[in-house]
């Protein structure tokens, strides 16, 4: 571990117990339609999430083809992730995979 606040940089962290609270995939795609950050697939307001697309989608160019509405997360470098929902899958997975 390498990001210890700097009063901290003594302490044992193999005693300390990492707790993370995951919030539901549902609520946390509605929350990112309306504040996306860094995240960027197309969606409209009328349809978000969208994890599969529908005519609104088509509508912004999505092909009729498409069997889920891709995401980039402009990390250096961008990352690219199948839906929303995948996106949100590995943000938690981080967490329960981080070596504490």
């Amino acid at each position: 571990w390498t990001n210890t606040a700097g009063r901290d940089t003594k302490t044992n962290k193999t005693n300390v117990l990492p707790i993370a609270v995951i919030r539901d995939p549902f609520s946390w795609m509605q929350s990112m339609c309306k504040n996306p950050y860094v995240a960027r697939w197309r969606h409209s307001q009328a349809h978000c999430p969208n994890f599969v697309p529908n005519a609104d989608d088509f509508a912004l160019g999505v092909s009729p083809t498409t069997k889920t509405i891709g995401v980039t997360v402009k990390y250096k470098p961008p990352v690219e992730y199948e839906s929303l929902l995948h996106y949100w899958m590995a943000w938690y997975k981080e967490y329960l995979d981080a070596d504490y």
